[in-house]
């Protein structure tokens, strides 16, 4: 077969799917059409060039992309490899007889779809007069966006003209194009149908042109208009508004109404979702940087009732019998007196796990589940309002191994509670004094401290787990406080001097300590028990007053943590044969 026969065999195949309505249709067809063409990258000349032409030139992915806010086109192949090889080859790379191809077929092809995306490919290898490449490209584009039958379709193909028309820097035609996405922008909206993706994407490229057409802001307004309902595209409508602001004023009033839609969308809507808007209101408003509107917004959020949120509560049970248990809890439970009683309740654990394990075991649930990973949690306080969001990767895997701990320590923690409240009953109840004198045996407790501790033990004991639980938490800290100044890290005396009557945080204790030689997984329990946004944040919580009444299971995790600090020893330079983690050390 000659060259001259391959090339009208190829233009009418081309022209023979013009009845297909959109260009996934026309991909589907030809893919079939062309099976027995392999796209490979390593490609030599040899037969089928023509053919081999056709499946190259419909296997470039053709897309809008913006970078630093600036929109360009970018034309790759559409399989990648994960050594970066594209498939079909980069346009520069190809051999010249699959270009001349292009060439013989364009000239006879009559479907735009087809003529576009041959001129356009021809362009972007240089061909030629690359500028004649571009116009019929461009004329072709336009053509074949009146007749698709896919809204989005349309938007592409003239969303690619308008940046091939300043490519070659044709100010004209841009204009027209421009005025052909406004003339769809506009017959968007006033469809039946409810297409807002359509009409933004038409708006969106024109924002960034220094000349547009003059009815611009009244399309603009219109789709405000038609789609004032969903805050979304309101928003998104004012974030383009505000990039083209003609003065400081305008600006404000617009930065104003942004702020202004999530507010009202909050005040339209009740449990979650009035939250969520209302937090979306303070994340716009703390971009702006407005403080009159940051202070709207969070007094809005903070006015969140907690029995608002409807929350959904979940619950699991698992079924162990009580010889199971007793034999789990027996280091705590059959210890021969009161004092070795509580030292391995005390050292009972991890509860969250071994740390490797855990990490392990989110691998796999993550491997398993990949779908969790596209609806990224909020995570609330006590008070109702949003405490952790994991919008990115880094807080994604921070959430999952929080929320896999925090199930660790929700399914021991009644054990360890119940552990705990039957020390007395099986060796007496002992005297404050006793209790006050075990725990100032130890290396790091204070008189006033183990006095503390011995008092909270004793609540617990006599059912006041308030109590208990509020007069143990502040010791945790004051225990962190201690090993950390003992391990000589300095960051007590610094914080002090810097900022004269301010204590560094409970949870920058305790990665000073980790750094120290803490054990990774009672870092992890703590931390999480105590301190982690993302976990049960407990002590942080109960600070703040959002935690109270009779909790005897947070109370006794609270006893725990503390008497697990009080069982540690600092070293300044610490002896690998000696691990200062080991809570038999004292």
């Amino acid at each position: 077969m000659t060259l001259t026969d391959d090339t009208t065999e190829m233009a009418g195949l081309l022209d023979s799917l013009g009845t297909a309505d959109s260009l996934f249709e026309i991909e589907s067809r030809l893919s079939t059409t062309l099976s027995p063409i392999t796209i490979d990258s390593s490609y030599q000349p040899g037969a089928n060039e023509a053919r081999t032409s056709v499946a190259f030139a419909f296997n470039y992915k053709i897309k809008q992309q913006y970078t630093n806010g600036t929109p360009r086109l970018t034309i790759e192949g559409k399989y990648q490899d994960s050594f970066g090889t594209q498939t079909p080859p980069p346009i520069k790379s190809l051999p010249d007889s699959l270009v001349d191809h292009w060439v013989a077929i364009s000239s006879k092809v009559s479907a735009p779809y087809a003529r576009a995306r041959l001129e356009h490919l021809l362009f972007a290898r240089g061909h030629g007069n690359a500028r004649d490449h571009a116009l019929a490209a461009i004329e072709a584009y336009r053509r074949s966006a009146s007749q698709w039958k896919r809204s989005l379709d349309q938007v592409n193909d003239l969303t690619i003209a308008l940046r091939l028309s300043r490519s070659i820097g044709s100010g004209d035609i841009a204009l027209e194009v421009m005025g052909e996405m406004l003339a769809a922008a506009s017959s968007a909206i006033e469809s039946s149908e409810n297409l807002p993706g359509v009409a933004l994407r038409l708006i969106k490229p024109i924002v960034f042109e220094r000349m547009r057409p003059n009815n611009f802001n009244e399309v603009v307004e219109a789709v405000k208009v038609r789609y004032e309902g969903d805050p979304w595209i309101s928003d998104e409508m004012i974030e383009l508004q505000l990039q083209i602001a003609a003065s400081s004023s305008e600006k404000t009033s617009l930065e104003a109404a942004r702020v202004e839609i999530w507010l009202s969308a909050a005040e339209a809507s009740s449990g979650l979702v009035r939250v969520e808007h209302t937090r979306k209101a303070l994340e716009v408003a703390e971009k702006l940087g407005r403080k009159d509107l940051i202070d709207r917004a969070a007094s809005a959020l903070q006015r969140t009732d907690p029995e608002d949120l409807e929350f959904m509560r979940f619950s699991a049970t698992a079924h162990l019998s009580e010889q199971q248990i007793d034999e789990y809890l027996a280091p705590i439970i059959d210890a021969p007196d009161w004092r070795t009683a509580l030292r391995n309740f005390a050292s009972f654990g991890p509860l969250s796990g071994d740390y490797n394990t855990n990490l392990q075991a989110i691998a796999q649930q993550a491997a398993e589940f990949p779908l969790q990973a596209l609806m990224p949690p909020h995570i609330y306080g006590g008070d109702g309002l949003p405490r952790f969001f994991a919008d990115t990767e880094e807080r994604r895997q921070q959430h999952m191994l929080s929320n896999h701990e925090s199930r660790q320590i929700a399914f021991q923690g009644p054990w360890i509670a119940s552990a705990l409240y039957r020390i007395p009953g099986k060796h007496g109840f002992p005297s404050e004094a006793a209790i006050t004198a075990h725990f100032a045996e130890r290396h790091i407790v204070s008189d006033v401290v183990a006095g503390v501790m011995a008092r909270s033990h004793i609540r617990y004991w006599t059912g006041d787990y308030e109590g208990a639980m509020f007069s143990i938490s502040p010791m945790i800290e004051a225990l962190a406080r201690k090993l950390a100044i003992d391990s000589n890290s300095g960051v007590y005396r610094l914080q002090r001097q810097e900022s004269p009557g301010q204590y560094p945080g409970l949870g920058s204790l305790l990665s000073v300590l980790r750094d120290a030689g803490l054990d990774i997984s009672w870092y992890r329990y703590l931390h999480t028990l105590c301190s982690n946004i993302s976990g049960m944040n407990t002590r942080n919580e109960i600070a703040h007053g959002f935690i109270a009444g009779h909790d005897a299971v947070v109370a006794a995790l609270l006893l725990q943590a503390a008497g697990f600090l009080s069982l540690l020893k600092a070293t300044a330079d610490p002896d690998p044969a000696e691990d200062s983690t080991d809570p038999s050390a004292e």
